[in-house]
């Protein structure tokens, strides 16, 4: 049983893999309802050996580009320019999957964007949404970009993103021991993915047990994708267009 703050209930059984939420506000249980799939499907596909990575994900021809960027440096953006170009499709703007080869496979979802945000989508694509902490935000249904979804493509370049005090921005090549850390926190650890804590941990001894080895199974993957993996430093300035 989850109280989330007296404003809605949750109920899962594990055992049978199935959930109820129980909210009055509207907004509130689509969010709560959201969360909670992608919290189970996580560790679902975890135990199958496919794992998230919190990153913008596009491929060129077979060719997989991640791009792990700070929060609020403009993922979304980047996706929704980049697929302005022609060859350019997209695994995920949040969330790619890695498998235990280190091949990234795609999980497009509904893409979100600030609700000042200037789209040329037809209404029909468009929802309006009301985060608890965030604020208002326009949903892109994934259907629009139906035909620039690649399913699967091979790790090629992993761009990580640092924000810098000028209108520059540029990239540069980089170790792959510079690239270990960010990737531990973003593939590893699994900072930013939505994944709700108490979902996921349970202090049980076959369920620490099984944290342990999806741990285990995440490092390796992760390790195995930038072997295979060119590495850059993405400096992103201040003018956007740049």
């Amino acid at each position: 049983y989850i109280d989330h703050q007296a404003r809605a209930l949750t109920i899962y059984d594990y055992n049978n893999e199935e959930g109820r939420v129980y909210a009055q506000d509207r907004g509130l249980l689509h969010e709560l309802t959201y969360l909670l799939i992608l919290s189970r499907v996580g560790e679902l596909l975890d135990k199958k050996g496919i794992h998230r990575i919190h990153c913008l994900g596009v491929s060129i021809g077979e060719k997989g580009v991640l791009c792990l960027l700070p929060q609020g440096a403009g993922k979304t953006t980047l996706a929704l320019e980049l697929l302005k170009n022609e060859g350019v499709k997209l695994l995920s703007d949040d969330t790619v999957l890695m498998n235990r080869k280190g091949e990234l496979l795609a999980f497009p979802l509904r893409i979100g964007v600030s609700a000042d945000f200037p789209l040329d989508i037809p209404g029909e694509h468009l929802r309006s949404f009301q985060r608890r902490k965030y604020g208002k935000k326009t949903l892109i249904d994934i259907d629009y970009f139906r035909d620039k979804i690649a399913p699967s493509a091979k790790p090629f370049i992993i761009l990580i993103g640092q924000r810098v005090f000028s209108d520059e921005a540029e990239i540069i090549k980089i170790s792959k021991l510079k690239a270990i850390g960010p990737l531990f926190r973003d593939a590893v650890i699994g900072l930013g993915l939505a994944q709700m804590v108490e979902y996921f941990l349970r202090f049980d001894f076959k369920d620490i047990f099984s944290k342990i080895s999806i741990g285990f199974s995440r490092l390796l993957a992760g390790l195995k994708l930038l072997l295979h993996s060119k590495t850059y430093r993405f400096l992103i300035g201040r003018d956007q267009g740049k």
